[in-house]
């Protein structure tokens, strides 16, 4: 998985194994920034809140583009090692 916008673009994410895991396609993250951009513009002094974190790459997308503070909660512990060595 890559990071497909902002700051971090084409930075590379490890991923669970899928078994555990359903990443998000990255045109549906694209799609989702692109949306909550029309909503509330800049993401400058906002947070992002993402309550299936899996690999973070929602969250890193988050900060990518601008989000100054991104939560992340994964019960897994195995997906919660790979999601902390990607952050």
């Amino acid at each position: 998985m890559i990071i497909t916008g902002g700051k971090y673009k084409g930075r590379k994410v490890q991923a669970p194994d899928e078994n555990i895991t359903r990443p998000t396609l990255s045109k549906v993250r694209q799609g989702v920034f692109n949306t909550l951009y029309s909503l509330i513009g800049e993401f400058e002094n906002k947070s992002f809140l993402d309550l299936f974190g899996g690999s973070g790459v929602m969250g890193l997308e988050a900060l990518s583009r601008g989000f100054e503070k991104v939560l992340v909660f994964e019960k897994n512990p195995k997906v919660a090692q790979i999601l902390k060595k990607n952050y």
